[in-house]
């Protein structure tokens, strides 16, 4: 069925243009950012340090409990707020936990690793990656289905995109709002697109669907503006819920986008599956997906565990674009 997107053009290029100029910025700010080389467990307990790094430096060690940063307490939200990112060369007081006893060390930031500039770089063209692949099949495609995966790809790219950094608090917390609206936005539609891929599913007629499919987005952006509005205290409790929601709202959409394309699968005959595309839609959500829902899942379940090669795992995300790109214009093709 013909979509009339005519209406959407010059909002959608609008919206485009946005996100690129934003990862543009963000991309030249990267020069500033910096490296301490220490990783937590989402909460206070230090389960990393990278040899040769300021951490080690300093004298953390694996099993150091967070305690202050320059006497700001690990979990004042509201002092946290206020405090400027690092400079590299800076120093801070680190407070840690260790052995009964309180433990002062000073960390010295460093510039970004060779490993961490890359993979800046390569969530940038991941980004440009998701943006022309949706404009492509904005400017291509006159399906519903692929005005659907346009506006998901392109507020998709904004997560790959760092932004610029912004002195004033309340600009980082503004603009943080709308990147992570942007975030769930991309999950819902993405979900949306396997329902309306290659035929959309009856579940989409009924009234329910709006709210299944913008629910739990919804939840998780007003659980953020809230904690942004009341900054209440970072205790152990607050973040183990707040990861807990996110893990389970991103699963919840990524594991509906994989079920929903099972299904389809599964109806399809083998030639139908050819000529619809759906072949490459397959690929294109195991080993896009996949990946990345494994490492959500551990971290989500078992932050304190670490998974080898699990900052490389959103690189495949990549190959979704491309693959639920190259599927829309086969299936259009053949029609």
């Amino acid at each position: 069925m013909e979509f009339n997107k005519d209406k959407y053009r010059i909002p959608v290029f609008i919206l485009a243009a946005l996100v690129a100029i934003w990862g543009v910025l963000g991309l030249l700010d990267s020069r500033n950012f910096t490296y301490d080389g220490f990783r937590t467990d989402g909460d206070k307990t230090i389960i990393e340090i990278d040899e040769g790094s300021p951490a080690a430096d300093a004298g953390l060690m694996v099993g150091d409990y967070m305690v202050s940063v320059d006497g700001r307490g690990w979990d004042d939200s509201k002092a946290w707020e206020q405090v400027a990112r690092p400079k590299i060369g800076e120093t801070r007081k680190f407070v840690v936990q260790r052995d009964g006893e309180n433990v002062e060390l000073d960390l010295t930031y460093a510039a970004q690793t060779g490993k961490d500039k890359n993979l800046n770089y390569v969530g940038f063209a991941l980004g440009l990656i998701f943006l022309l692949c949706g404009l492509w099949i904005f400017g291509s495609s006159n399906s519903k289905a692929g005005f659907v995966f346009a506006l998901f790809a392109i507020f998709f790219a904004a997560a790959f995109f760092n932004g610029p950094y912004f002195a004033s608090s309340a600009l980082r917390e503004f603009f943080g709002v709308v990147d992570l609206t942007f975030t769930l936005a991309g999950f819902a539609l993405l979900a949306y697109f396997m329902l309306e891929f290659p035929d959309p599913r009856p579940f989409l007629q009924k009234r329910s669907a709006g709210y299944w499919l913008a629910g739990p987005a919804v939840l998780l952006g007003l659980v953020f503006v809230l904690l942004n509005a009341f900054e209440p205290e970072a205790t152990s409790g607050l973040r183990t819920f707040v990861r807990l929601l996110l893990g389970v709202v991103v699963l919840f959409y990524f594991g509906w986008a994989l079920i929903s394309m099972f299904r389809s699968y599964a109806r399809h005959s083998a030639v139908a599956r050819q000529s619809k595309g759906l072949n490459l839609l397959l690929i294109g959500a195991v080993l896009g997906l996949v990946p990345i829902l494994l490492a959500i899942l551990v971290d989500t379940v078992a932050p304190q565990v670490i998974v080898p090669g699990s900052d490389y795992a959103f690189i495949t995300l990549g190959l979704i674009p491309i693959l639920f790109a190259l599927a829309i214009r086969k299936k259009e093709a053949a029609a």
